[in-house]
């Protein structure tokens, strides 16, 4: 159930509404004073549009079908948070920085153009000035452009001395301080005789100022989609500028990737001379003790002898690839290393025995059997290595990365602030907020007993009768009240109290009245 207010709360809070009511046009002043103020906010502040871009971050897969063992390298994504983290980072940040010019800065100036929406705008391309030649105090002073018309301009340094006159799209300089200052619009939106204020800030202070404005984020959870979202009070502006980081991510997602493929490869082209040069030494001793020793069959025995080496060396280099690609991902002591080492071990086992079965063999068939097994082997290994580099330039040529523009930023053209209704709202809410601090104020400056019922709460006695203030209208050659105007609600009041003092005060003397009012 709920609870009944209490009596004082309830008297209290009528006893506000009934001041606020006796100083309604105060109220009502304030209440105009902060909707004006509200209204002009709601204009002063420029639009900001907001823009968005979508990105979907996906496991690359063609690349390690076309590898086989090698693909495992290449075919791990990176989680969702680790992207946002590079979408951050300084190389993609600045990379956009420095394609949008957000290093050069510019602000429309003029109370009336900001007020009524008519503000001109400019886009710099350039700015250079000798900055450390300024003196220091004047140094963060923005210098001032002033438009001559919608194509040409003049440059004014922080002196408000002119420095050069200029045209749009093409790079003005002029000699300044010993050295020079180079300026260049490649936009301007204006009216004879607008200004601006232009600036430049450090590629760093760009970056960091880009990133307060800009975010990136997944979209529901494990999704894999990244969400670009930026904001800007010019709506081609921002599209741009998202779209020119999402471009900027694509592009480090796949230089990066293809990076690790050219590793590989530029060491793969490095060690595939030497085992080149192996393979041919080999079959050049091979041939060198044929022609030596005559020509030698290899019988049966010695060629299953021959095959199952072949079989068990292969299956042995196999698992060092295996195994050294594991260990780059990992570390020794992981399970998946460690089962290796024991299959490799086995392996090398049964390796051992065919050895001992070969050295049954007649002198002659066992030099073959070695010169031949060393010659397949590094066959073997050659050509494993030549598919390798094929396929790593294949990868290296064809990257594609592990992210997926799905859908680039485009124009809007509903601002997403100022919220003109809220700001309203809560400005006439401080201004109600403001006018009730007023009349509080006013109301204990003015002393007095207000209501009848404090005087019997606080001292004891009875009242009995209010004379309200009478009719305030001049009455010449100063008559009573009571004559001038017999129905006035004071006179009947006056009447009122006296039957009261008739019928309720005993008639001995001592008796005392005793008047208040304000």
């Amino acid at each position: 159930m709920a609870s009944t207010p209490k009596p004082e709360e309830t008297n209290e809070f009528l006893e506000l509404l009934g001041d606020l009511w006796k100083y309604k046009f105060a109220v009502a002043f304030f209440l105009f004073l902060s909707g004006l103020l509200g209204v002009f906010a709601a204009y002063w502040i420029r639009p900001v549009y907001e823009v968005n871009a979508l990105l979907q971050i996906e496991t690359k897969k063609n690349s390690g079908a076309l590898m086989g063992d090698l693909g495992s390298l290449f075919s791990s994504g990176s989680p969702a948070e680790t992207e946002i983290e590079l979408v951050k980072s300084r190389r993609v940040m600045g990379a956009a920085v420095d394609q949008s010019g957000l290093q050069y800065m510019s602000s429309p100036l003029g109370f009336w153009d900001r007020l009524l929406r008519k503000e001109g705008r400019i886009d710099l391309e350039q700015f250079d000035y000798p900055k450390d030649s300024i003196p220091e105090d004047f140094r963060s002073q923005p210098w001032i452009l002033v438009a001559k018309d919608s194509v040409s301009y003049d440059l004014f340094d922080y002196d408000n001395k002119k420095v050069l006159s200029g045209v749009v799209g093409v790079t003005s300089a002029a000699a300044y301080m010993g050295d020079s200052v180079r300026i260049g619009v490649m936009r301007m939106k204006v009216k004879a005789g607008q200004k601006f204020k232009v600036w430049r800030r450090s590629r760093l202070d760009a970056i960091e100022a880009f990133n307060s404005a800009f975010s990136v984020g997944e979209r529901g959870k494990k999704t894999g989609i990244l969400e670009f979202t930026y904001q800007d009070i010019y709506a081609d502006r921002g599209v741009s500028v998202v779209n020119q980081v999402a471009n900027a991510y694509l592009r480090q997602n796949v230089e990066q990737r293809s990076a690790e493929a050219q590793k590989t490869l530029s060491f793969l082209e490095n060690q595939i001379p030497e085992v080149k040069k192996k393979l041919d030494s080999a079959e050049a001793e091979l041939n060198e003790y044929r022609y030596r020793v005559g020509s030698v069959d290899i019988n049966t025995e010695t060629r299953i002898v021959l095959e199952n080496q072949m079989r068990l060396q292969q299956q042995i280099l196999s698992l060092q690839q295996k195994r050294e690609e594991s260990v780059r991902l990992f570390n020794d002591s992981h399970p998946m290393v460690k089962t290796m080492d024991r299959q490799i071990e086995t392996i090398r086992a049964e390796l051992a025995g065919t050895s001992f079965q070969a050295k049954k063999l007649p002198s002659k068939q066992q030099e073959i059997l070695r010169l031949t097994s060393e010659v397949e082997l590094d066959k073997i290994l050659y050509t494993n290595m030549l598919n390798n580099i094929q396929q790593l330039r294949l990868v290296a040529a064809g990257e594609m990365g592990s992210v997926r523009i799905v859908d680039y930023a485009e124009l809007v053209t509903k601002p997403v602030k100022p919220k003109k209704k809220l700001i309203l709202m809560v400005a006439l809410f401080l201004g109600f907020c403001v006018s009730i601090v007023y009349v509080t104020i006013r109301k204990k400056f003015r002393s007095g007993v207000k209501d009848s019922r404090v005087i019997e709460r606080e001292l004891g006695i009875s009242v009995y009768a209010k004379i309200p203030k009478g009719t305030a209208i001049p009455v010449q050659k100063t008559m009573p009240l009571a004559v001038a105007f017999p129905d006035d609600v004071a006179v009947e009041s006056m009447r009122t109290l006296r039957t009261s003092l008739e019928f309720m005060m005993p008639e001995q003397g001592g008796n005392v009245i005793v008047l208040s009012g304000l």
